[in-house]
């Protein structure tokens, strides 16, 4: 009963914002259409409707948008445009809520466990909401808050997530070439993960135990006595969004050096210790002073495999060199047919398209 509750509020929400069309062909669409309803919508154009209707539909959904933000393979541009605009705020929950949740998490009243507590939100996430601290030493400090409910909410969403993939897969010829059902059951597997903030505690750590000589990077200590399953306290990281260009400038730094450094980063990552930050969108990255760059939130980290990174390793170096052979051996590493009877025609069509965007 549920599911179809859940299941006719987002059918509802589809419908509101006009992407009725959506679901039209899978069978559902023909019982919600009517004229006076996308005549409200209409001075939208359908990439704002889509991140409007991410929105309402709730914390699952705006984390998947945040997700597909980042995948241009995915989705064109201007809907990426649109679902970078998710990755800020999402719909707060009240303070005293929150607070409430913080309290009945740690056993104590914030009066007692922090010197000061500050009673307004830092910022509000699909998942959690952020508040800042100073604890009893003085440390300034940031606490994460996991949203109450939100797990059965979440396993709820991706049931029915699967569900429509499922059938839009099917009823959908444009979306053969996307493995939807797979994106879903691989986008679950990492949200589940998310809800333990114990993982990304972990990960914070880890992080740091990489970069901890790198004068290039700050990565923020976790207080491991206040972390728990629900809750998340780390240093308050003061800084300015890497995507604040004019504040950046106003403030002396060099851009073309956070360039630079940032770009090291994300390849020491992924080349020297296979294992990287997995959400790296602007709200997540922040410069502080000497163009010190710092990552917060822990929560999505990708692993690789030591065939990964060989793969990696040629493609790009493939690339560099404008070498199909390489590239050819680098594809066919990663998929494992090491035997592939169509190698030659696979490099002959790699080599070609090489010279074709050369100039």
């Amino acid at each position: 009963m549920h599911e179809i509750g859940r299941a006719r509020e987002i059918l509802a929400i589809v419908v509101k914002y006009g992407l009725s069309e959506w679901v039209t062909t899978s069978g559902f669409g023909r019982f919600f259409v009517t004229k006076k309803r996308l005549a409200r919508i209409e001075r939208y154009n359908q990439w704002e409707r889509i991140r409007m209707a991410i929105e309402e539909l709730g914390p699952t959904f705006i984390k998947f948008g945040q997700i597909l933000a980042d995948r241009p393979d995915l989705v064109p541009e201007e809907l990426r445009e649109e679902l970078r605009k998710l990755q800020d705020e999402a719909q707060p929950m009240p303070d005293d809520l929150a607070i409430a949740e913080i309290q009945k998490e740690l056993g104590r009243p914030v009066t007692e466990l922090f010197r000061e507590f500050d009673r307004n939100r830092l910022a509000s996430a699909s998942i959690a909401q952020t508040y800042r601290a100073t604890l009893l030493n003085g440390q300034q400090v940031c606490i994460k808050i996991q949203r109450p409910g939100i797990e059965k909410k979440i396993e709820l969403d991706l049931s029915l997530m699967n569900f429509f993939a499922k059938r839009m897969q099917r009823n959908n010829e444009e979306l053969e070439a996307i493995n939807l059902v797979g994106v879903v059951k691989e986008f679950g597997k990492t949200i589940k993960r998310e809800l333990d903030f114990r993982h990304e505690a972990a990960s914070v750590i880890r992080f740091g135990h990489y970069f901890r000589n790198d004068p290039d990077l700050k990565v923020p200590m976790v207080f491991s006595e206040y972390t728990t399953q629900r809750i998340l306290v780390e240093e308050y990281i003061n800084g300015i969004k890497v995507s604040n260009l004019e504040q950046l400038l106003e403030s002396g730094n060099n851009l073309k050096e956070i360039a630079r450094k940032g770009m090291r980063l994300v390849f020491e990552q992924i080349f020297t210790h296979g294992y990287f930050h997995a959400d790296p969108h602007p709200g997540n990255i922040f410069v502080l002073e000497d163009d010190v760059i710092a990552f917060i939130d822990f929560g999505m980290m990708g692993s690789l495999r030591p065939a990964h990174l060989q793969f990696l390793g040629k493609y790009v170096l493939g690339y560099l060199d404008r070498d199909a052979h390489r590239i050819t051996d680098a594809l066919l590493t990663v998929s494992g047919k090491r035997h592939y009877s169509g190698a030659k025609d696979l490099e002959f069509l790699i080599a070609d398209m090489l010279a074709h965007y050369k100039y």
